[in-house]
């Protein structure tokens, strides 16, 4: 018998599988003497990037370090100093990493600099056009071009300035924030009245939702823009526009990561209490809750609470995962984790699985 909502149908001897529905749960490393490791960042290729830190006070050394399935956790660069401020570590397609390091130790928001590790070549500091702010990096494209936010020594935002591979800082209008810039060296991001789109080499255009609270946070490889802004009722409501800048969908969503495919993974649910959704939202299947997708494995975890740093765009999710204990709520160890979702079968190997169950039908109606 075949149940009505089988992931596969049997077609003409064929299997049509439209979703893997299953995702599966790695727990990532942790590491003896660490007063804390979090990753931030995950490339197209599954490697992770993040920062270790060691010291609970005061002085806190930092090493920038990456993950991968094959080879466990490794140190990329050693002997830094944490900033406080830190928006995350980085990473590229290329492995290219940008990460902060603290001039001066212990003393928050102060000579904060960014730097660009690239494999092969090491570190370089990017020049600072003020001394005197703090400089975090807040995107990186794979060309190598950093996005960052420069900060007051007491904390306040005070511009974005870009620096693109192989030239000079741009400063944007204090009245520009930028939140990504794209392969194409597009920039997206917000006005004090709205979203905005700069595409490489023109002027910015202006994306308006409904309130002023609206921002764009990224476009993917087609052009369609995602954004989001909180209604008059204080509502967070997600708009995916068209490339064109005419046209929006807007979803039942809560974050996430607009992909190249037109999905929106690592979302929650709108209305959803925080941390207790994680999901995927597509044109055609609507909004799927991950964690009820979870094969036999991860479920046995028993992680009910979630927080989605990065997408790649293969759909691996990273994210931090623990259960909720309402007896020890402040204290719930957290685990840093992926959740990969279920390869689907080849042409090839679903046209052979679907002329083996086929056959198998046929054999059992003989006899």
């Amino acid at each position: 018998m075949i149940r009505k909502n089988a992931s596969w149908l049997i077609l003409a001897g064929s299997v049509s599988i439209s979703h893997a529905g299953l995702y599966s749960i790695e727990l990532l490393p942790e590491r003896l003497g660490d007063t804390r490791l979090s990753f931030s960042s995950i490339n197209d290729n599954g490697v992770v990037a993040g920062e270790s830190l060691s010291g609970t006070s005061g002085v806190i050394a930092k090493q920038i370090v990456t993950y991968r399935r094959d080879q466990g956790v490794a140190v990329v660069i050693d002997n830094l100093h944490h900033d406080y401020l830190s928006r995350g570590v980085h990473i590229n397609n290329s492995g290219q990493i940008a990460y902060t390091h603290n001039l001066r130790p212990g003393v928050a928001y102060d000579l904060v600099r960014t730097y660009r590790y690239t494999p092969g070549v090491g570190s370089e500091m990017m020049a600072p056009p003020n001394p005197n702010l703090a400089y975090t990096p807040i995107s990186m494209n794979n060309r190598g071009d950093i996005v960052v936010q420069a900060a007051t020594p007491d904390g306040w935002f005070q511009n974005s300035v870009i620096w693109r591979q192989s030239q000079g800082s741009e400063v944007l209008n204090g009245s520009y924030w930028a939140f990504s810039i794209e392969d194409n060296r597009t920039i997206v991001g917000a006005t004090p009245i709205s979203g905005f789109v700069r595409r490489n080499g023109e002027s910015p255009i202006l994306v308006h939702f409904p309130t002023t609270s609206g921002a764009v946070y990224h476009m993917n490889n087609s052009g369609r823009v995602f954004g989001a802004y909180r209604d008059q009722a204080g509502v967070n409501r997600t708009w995916i526009w068209d490339a064109d800048l005419q046209g929006h969908t807007e979803t039942p969503t809560d974050g996430g990561f607009l992909l190249d495919d037109g999905s929106i993974t690592g979302a929650a649910l709108r209305g959803s209490p925080r941390n207790q959704s994680l999901g995927r939202w597509t044109s055609d299947r609507g909004f799927e809750e991950i964690t009820q997708m979870l094969d036999s494995g991860s479920l046995a975890h028993g992680f009910d609470r979630w927080f989605v740093y990065d997408v790649n765009q293969r759909g691996e999710i990273l994210a931090s995962a623990w259960t909720h204990d309402p007896n020890n709520q402040f204290a719930e160890p957290r685990f840093n984790v992926i959740l990969r979702p279920h390869p689907v079968p080849e042409p090839g190997t679903v046209f052979a699985l679907g002329a083996g169950l086929a056959a198998l039908l046929r054999r059992r109606r003989a006899t």
